[in-house]
């Protein structure tokens, strides 16, 4: 099935995780925060939360000195085109 990793058309198996795509993509969970369709997902949702085609998966890894990873999520979400329109 295809869904969208940062912007990007990404096929991945049915029924994934979002632990499943950021192993697939050589992404630890520590330091990152993770959106589906505009909403944060906790990271102890990342294992049992999955993915269905079309959905769109955010990642943003926290760099040194950078913002907080699930603000910085939260700023860019509420930027995104998508968010105005809930």
């Amino acid at each position: 099935m295809n869904i969208k990793v940062n912007g990007k058309n990404v096929e991945i198996k049915e029924g994934a995780t979002v632990s499943e795509v950021l192993a697939s993509r050589n992404i630890t969970p520590a330091g990152i925060a993770v959106a589906v369709d505009n909403t944060v997902v906790p990271r102890d949702k990342y294992a049992t939360t999955t993915l269905s085609e079309g959905q769109s998966l955010l990642i943003i890894k926290a760099f040194y000195g950078g913002l907080n990873p699930l603000k910085k999520a939260r700023s860019l979400l509420r930027k995104s085109p998508a968010a105005s329109h809930r």
